[in-house]
């Protein structure tokens, strides 16, 4: 638990940009809700052992992603990653989860949280991170089925286990190099499953504006800042060209044209300015393609599609997010 308020004191820091802060904090309240579980004398030995591992090992990740030396990219990746693994823990305390399925999501928080621990600095890693990070979301999402969670814990195990023996010190050079080779199958037969997971959810139902202020918030949090800012360069107030954006922080629905983005300028102030919904999400769109909508922002990807699908009524393509390969 100190540990836990040495995370909240650092996130406080006025340097923190306000997306990392909210991570973290999300974070450390996952974290802190199985302590109950862990202190209760009814749960079992085993998953009480379990449960504290994975504390201890959220916590040291979270502890590098203070690191003064860490590029803000990496940070941002990081600290998204431990926010996204750390929402399996509901799954994994619940008496309904079967023994295979726990053991497989324990695995998973486990592998990905020590992997971007040891290496925070791998592009390769923190790109095959942000998608392993959206299983446990796809794993509890309601319309995915036993046989699909099973099927993609299973291959989210293995991506994972394979990032934690590229990133593992101890491991020789030969175990790294077998496992860099299997990473990219592992990850594109799970991002498969994830799509498959992903079609079975039913559509959200949410209006225009709600619907693109999470797509919108989504991408914030898993795309490079400098990505966003190129991206975006053409549609951001004169201040925000000039002065620089740190932090693309959150989008908030407005009207079903206009959504008031927040973010935070490179001298630190914070800003607020309305974007032209339609001209926003075709941009983003071009960004991120249809073939990492569901693995780069999870079920906030659905809120994507339907967007997409209330622009294509008024004749507006938003890139190939409706398209079944992504490719267009």
């Amino acid at each position: 638990m100190e540990q836990l308020t040495t995370i909240l004191q650092g996130a406080a820091a006025p340097e923190t940009s306000p997306q990392d802060r909210e991570g973290v904090i999300e974070s450390a309240k996952e974290v802190a809700s199985t302590l109950p579980t862990i202190s209760d004398p009814s749960t079992p030995g085993e998953l009480q052992e379990q449960l504290i591992a994975i504390v201890k090992q959220v916590s040291s990740t979270l502890v590098m992603g203070h690191d003064q030396d860490m590029r803000p990219e990496e940070r941002a990746t990081l600290i998204l990653v431990v926010k996204r693994t750390t929402s399996a823990l509901d799954m994994i305390r619940a008496s309904e989860t079967s023994q295979e399925l726990r053991a497989r999501l324990i695995a998973i928080v486990k592998q990905v949280n020590y992997s971007l621990e040891k290496s925070p600095e791998s592009q390769r890693i923190r790109s095959v991170a942000l998608p392993v990070s959206s299983s446990p979301e796809w794993i509890q999402a309601p319309k995915t089925s036993r046989q699909e969670q099973k099927r993609l814990a299973e291959i989210t195990d293995e991506v994972s286990a394979s990032m934690k023996k590229i990133s593992d010190p101890g491991a020789s050079q030969k175990d790294r190099a077998e496992a860099g080779q299997d990473l990219d199958e592992q990850t594109a037969r799970m991002k498969k499953w994830q799509d498959e997971a992903a079609s079975d959810q039913d559509r959200p139902d949410a209006p225009l504006s709600k619907a693109a202020a999470l797509c919108t918030t989504a991408i914030f949090d898993s795309e490079a800042e400098h990505d966003l800012s190129q991206s975006l360069e053409d549609l951001v107030p004169q201040e925000w060209d000039a002065e620089g954006v740190k932090d693309f922080w959150k989008a908030v629905e407005q009207d079903d044209d206009l959504l008031d983005v927040l973010a935070q300028l490179q001298n630190d102030e914070h800003s607020q300015a309305q974007f032209d919904v339609a001209q926003l999400i075709t941009e983003l769109a071009d960004l991120v393609p249809r073939s990492e909508l569901m693995g780069n922002l999870g079920m906030a990807g659905l809120y994507c599609q339907k967007t997409a699908s209330y622009l294509e009524e008024d004749g507006i393509t938003v890139g190939t997010w409706l398209t079944e390969d992504g490719e267009g």
